[in-house]
């Protein structure tokens, strides 16, 4: 072998290395040209998408860090977030400290009240959005490279849904294998269920619920939702699923039975109405789109089914709410993007029957839901601000009466039923 021969080696060698180093250094080699040139992004393959591309330092805690509650030892926690995707100050903003707390709590999943993508939705797989609003936004610390459970907002079902379910295929973490399904949360040792997760559309059980002289043809967004997804049919075919799989979780030991969807079953915001009539949960007047699912229709077939809680968006505010007449607890998360709103956040009636809390947020701020469930039975809830201050914290419990329930703070009991 000649000397040229080994020096022409060596030389091709050490490009190819340097080739290597360069690739596996870069974050973002060969993603933005491929994807902006149209070829579609396979996210499995970017560094982006990849848990060990993502931070491993630990985020910086914010000021309000200094308030936060310990982890508990045997709890699992998942985070909850709504009406996020628009790229905005405000995303950004509640990203961080999202990530702050989500490795502090060292977070199982993520689960959204839908809104993923503003103003409709995602238009298909190439569509810039994935990156802009979900992958740039929350890839800042390992803790966020989780599961990420998403519900369909009204915005989302205005545009291509199938790509928001094939994106799954794409993603490490984006989980959304139908328009509505089940995950499990295990907590403690023994790996015990804990809870259940029932992700559902909620413009279908809308459109279920509609009175039968009510046009559905008027409400919000009607002449471009997706007709499949969004029809009466499609309503009635899933709340036939969750009374099936509400069931069968109870039977599998699961200790609550948790609904995420878009649209909340109480809500105390009053959002302006279009058309005549008022609404009976609300006491105010609202678009008919929340309407017919606020006005007890929604609440009364998740109690039914036997569903606890509801994780909800669509009210761009931080609010918790039990119903005095069934217990049943709604909680929601909805200012992670947009942030709080005259409308909805600061609208809000504190003399609401079902109120127990919402943040006292100025326009425009934002904020976020973390919860903890361990296999003790207690549900532990926490609303955190876009400055990551601690505003609320509640712990739910199945199993007791409000007269015995132990000393802790903002301590609620779920499941009561009024005679």
């Amino acid at each position: 072998m000649t000397t040229k021969f080994m020096m022409m080696m060596t030389t091709n060698l050490l490009l190819m290395m340097m080739m290597m180093m360069m690739h596996a250094t870069s974050p973002h080699v060969g993603v933005a040209d491929a994807f902006f040139q149209g070829w579609g992004r396979d996210t499995s393959s970017t560094d982006i998408n990849s848990r060990s591309a993502g931070r491993a330092v630990p985020p910086p805690k914010p000021a309000g860090a200094s308030s936060w509650p310990a982890k508990g030892e045997n709890d699992v926690y998942f985070a909850h977030i709504s009406d996020f995707g628009v790229n905005n100050r405000n995303q950004r903003k509640v990203a961080k400290v999202l990530g702050a707390a989500a490795h502090h709590y060292n977070i199982s999943a993520v689960v959204t009240g839908g809104d993923n993508f503003y103003p409709d939705g995602v238009a298909s797989l190439r569509d810039p959005r994935f990156r802009a609003c979900f992958e740039e936004q929350y890839s800042d610390t390992d803790a966020l490279f989780v599961p990420w459970w998403p519900s369909l907002g009204d915005h989302d079902v205005c545009g291509n849904v199938q790509a928001q379910i094939d994106y799954s295929k794409n993603s490490e973490r984006w989980d959304m294998p139908a328009p509505y399904y089940m995950r499990t949360l295990q907590a403690g040792k023994g790996g015990k269920v804990v809870v259940a997760l029932l992700i559902i559309e909620t413009s279908s059980l809308e459109a279920y619920f509609a009175p039968e002289d009510q046009d559905i043809e008027n409400r919000r967004f009607q002449y471009k939702m997706d007709k499949q997804v969004t029809s009466k049919e499609a309503g009635a075919r899933q709340l036939a699923w969750i009374k099936s799989q509400a069931s069968e979780a109870r039977r599998n030991g699961a200790e609550w039975i948790v609904a995420v969807g878009h649209k909340p079953a109480i809500t105390a915001a009053n959002r302006q109405w279009r058309g005549d009539g008022a609404t009976r949960e609300l006491g105010g007047r609202m678009w008919y789109a929340e309407a017919v699912l606020v006005n007890g229709q929604l609440h009364d077939a998740l109690v039914d089914a036997g569903v606890d809680v509801m994780l909800a968006g669509h009210d761009h505010s931080l609010q918790h709410l039990e119903s005095p007449k069934s217990g049943f607890t709604t909680i929601i998360s909805g200012a992670a993007g947009y942030g709080a709103s005259q409308r909805s956040a600061l609208n809000i009636d504190p003399e609401h029957e079902s109120y127990v809390y919402a943040a006292d947020l100025d326009d425009g701020d934002g904020g976020f839901a973390i919860y903890g469930v361990g296999d003790d039975g207690l549900f532990k809830v926490m609303f955190f601000d876009e400055e990551g201050r601690l505003l609320w914290r509640a712990t739910l419990n199945r199993k007791c009466s409000r007269d015995e329930a132990p000393p802790i703070r903002h301590y609620r009991c779920v499941g009561e039923r009024s005679a």
